[in-house]
């Protein structure tokens, strides 16, 4: 069986996550085609981060406070696979739903209302469902620390939104490797979307290939990338049974 590891060393997000599939052999002219439907001339070009070749995906769009139908419109309006539509709309609720949980009520969205976040969840979606993986497993995810400026104010890593996503997945995560926002929360509300059986019921496989989607920034000693392997592995049961025997002889019952 062949199956996606995502592996977030260095956090995620949508973007990222786009460039990496990418960089893995997605369908690029589609992935391109879906995102151009809405922001203007994508650019995926190549980078370096930390001694590593990566893609890199680039968007200029305005930010837009939108209402959830209204980014749900954008989204059914876009040039994509009907699966990879619906997929970005699962990932569109989930986002919604956390900011919900959050405050209570939404009007608008802020940063996920802009057109370039629209367009990384349409490419990622795009892009893995042009892979055809069997499963997605996602590591442990590096979130960072400290705090950040926000559309909300000061708010602490991981933002709340982000905690808020996680919290209704079988993500994992965990302080590090610096401070700052390493998962955004549209990176995290892809992966919950993807990931379809934890990291630790993997058994031993092979790496086939390795797709690397580098982040905007340099970020000193630990390269700002996001690592996806593609992987042959045996075998998932869904159950394991362990059993204990033994004889006795000349025992009483």
């Amino acid at each position: 069986m062949r199956i996606l590891l995502f592996d977030p060393f260095h956090g995620a997000s949508g973007d990222m996550i786009t460039a990496a599939l990418l960089h893995l052999g997605a369908d690029r002219e589609a992935v391109i085609r879906a995102m151009a439907s809405v922001v203007k001339d994508p650019v995926i070009d190549e980078a370096e981060r930390g001694g590593i070749r990566a893609l890199r995906i680039v968007t200029r769009a305005d930010v837009h406070a939108r209402t959830l139908e209204e980014v749900m419109e954008r989204v059914r309006e876009a040039s994509a696979p009907a699966p990879a539509l619906a997929m970005a709309e699962r990932v569109i609720g989930r986002l919604h739903k956390a900011e919900v949980e959050i405050h209570g009520t939404v009007a608008h969205f802020h940063e996920v209302g802009a057109d370039d976040a629209i367009a990384d969840i349409l490419g990622a979606c795009t892009a893995l469902y042009s892979l055809d993986a069997r499963q997605v497993a996602v590591l442990p995810i590096a979130l960072g620390g400290g705090l950040i400026v926000g559309a909300h104010g000061t708010l602490p890593v991981p933002a709340p939104a982000t905690a808020a996503i996680i919290s209704g997945s079988d993500l994992q995560g965990y302080p590090g490797p610096r401070d700052g926002e390493l998962l955004t929360p549209t990176g995290a509300a892809l992966l919950a979307e993807f990931s379809t059986l934890p990291a630790s019921r993997l058994p031993p496989g092979r790496i086939l290939s390795v797709g690397y989607g580098a982040g905007s920034r340099e970020t000193g000693t630990v390269p700002n990338l996001l690592r996806v392997l593609l992987m042959e592995i045996g075998d998932i049961r869904e159950d394991r049974v362990e059993i204990l025997e033994t004889n006795v002889d000349d025992g009483s019952p």
